[in-house]
């Protein structure tokens, strides 16, 4: 059974956490991390790492806003990847906010992709987890995302997600997100 633990520049696995973020997103996907770290003191943003007993499985940050909990980062230890953990990180967010949807992104899944292999066992992998696709793309800069949700994609509010990143960014990131034919 994996716990989780708010994520603090003092906490015992930060280095495992940074080394991990580092080797987990490309570059255009990552943030500075001691940026990561200031925005999680905000009520509206919560950065855990999770253990198996001592272990250290892997971490996630959520930003909420309403009844939405964005999942920016979520990342398993190549170590212990392939045994759960991921799944037992998205069934303790789900539980931990269950009065909210919970959304993300994904690469857009398309054989024209170099990492196409890579995209659809992500893909395989939200799905297999409660994850549904909810009709919109986001376009970001040259990258194009699927927004996946938890819940009946009906729920998706476009004025939510769009109002999330506004919020988390003090207004400095605003996102294309269009609704897909």
């Amino acid at each position: 059974m994996i716990t989780a633990k708010k994520v603090i520049i003092k906490s015992k696995s930060f280095r495992s956490i940074k080394k991990l973020y580092q080797q987990a997103f490309p570059e255009n996907e990552k943030l500075p991390i001691w940026i990561l770290v200031l925005m999680s003191l905000r009520k509206c943003v919560d950065f855990y790492s999770f253990y198996d007993k001592n272990v250290f499985c892997g971490f996630t940050y959520l930003i909420h806003y309403k009844k939405m909990t964005f999942v920016l980062y979520l990342a398993t230890d190549s170590s212990v990847r392939s045994k759960g953990y991921g799944a037992g990180i998205l069934d303790w967010i789900e539980k931990a906010y269950q009065e909210n949807s919970i959304v993300l992104n994904i690469e857009t899944v398309s054989e024209k992709y170099d990492n196409f292999e890579q995209r659809l066992k992500r893909q395989k992998f939200y799905y297999n987890n409660g994850f549904q696709d909810t009709g919109y793309t986001l376009y970001d800069k040259k990258d194009i995302y699927d927004v996946l949700i938890t819940k009946n994609s009906a729920n998706f509010s476009e004025g939510e997600y769009k109002n999330l990143f506004r919020r988390f960014s003090f207004g400095f990131i605003t996102i294309n997100l269009v609704r897909k034919n």
